[in-house]
């Protein structure tokens, strides 16, 4: 019966966390054929949150409002791609971006070697 009147309190708690936020949103893509990534990881240097791409390659990603004046970086991590940085504009807090990574080479296969019976 204690836990019931803890239930109210925590509730306007999460509320007033929610107001004090704002939403960094894009999609990331293949720089070469424009196909969506999915499940990258996207974070902005200096934050400790960060956000998966969906199957389209499109994140949604919550920001505590005290950004400030301070200049941080949106970083897109995918496996078989460089790693992705573009500074963080204001403007991106409202409008999508796309965000399109480039692939890191392959070199030529490894020679076989053939060992004899």
């Amino acid at each position: 019966m204690r836990i019931r009147p803890l239930i109210l309190p925590v509730m306007l708690l999460a509320g007033v966390v929610a107001v004090g936020q704002d939403m960094v949103q894009g999609c990331v893509v293949d720089r070469t054929n424009k196909e969506a990534l999915p499940f990258g990881k996207v974070s902005i240097q200096g934050v400790a949150d960060s956000a998966i791409t969906d199957v389209h390659g499109c994140f949604q990603l919550h920001l505590p409002s005290e950004l400030g004046k301070q200049r941080y970086k949106l970083v897109v991590a995918y496996s078989g791609f460089e790693r992705y940085s573009s500074p963080l504009r204001r403007k991106d807090l409202r409008q999508g971006r796309v965000h399109r990574l480039t692939r890191i080479p392959i070199g030529p296969d490894p020679p076989v070697i053939k060992f004899k019976d």
